[in-house]
């Protein structure tokens, strides 16, 4: 594992990828696609089966999972030494679940409150 990143594991096949976050995805997508441009149609054939990349590459495992279901990975999870591909793992999202899950639960107790006021 790196200071960096967080290596992530898939929850359905257990596949090991290095999360990055999004914005990260799109940049080296982008970056790709321009050199991608510039090789002629027979190299970009023979090497990359004529395909762009896509943020769809990032999104999901190689068994189709998405990057929403996987865990932090754990140590034995992948062996030393072995090459990741990357996957969308952003901080963000889980600050934005919990931010969500608190005003929820903040505006369930304000209505409990009022219902409770309301039945004396």
């Amino acid at each position: 594992m790196t200071k960096n990143f967080k290596t992530r594991t898939c929850n359905r096949c257990g596949w090991v990828y290095m999360g990055v976050s999004r914005a990260f995805a799109e940049t080296e997508v982008a970056e790709f696609n321009d050199y991608f441009k510039t090789l002629s149609k027979k190299k970009r054939k023979h090497y990359y089966n004529d395909t762009p990349s896509s943020i769809k590459n990032y999104e999901h495992c190689q068994c189709g999972n998405l990057y929403t279901n996987f865990r932090d990975a754990e140590s034995g999870d992948a062996p030393w030494g072995v090459t990741m591909s990357s996957i969308i793992h952003d901080e963000s999202i889980k600050k934005l679940i919990k931010k969500t899950i608190k005003k929820v639960n903040k505006n369930f107790k304000n209505t409990l409150s009022k219902l409770a006021k309301s039945e004396k």
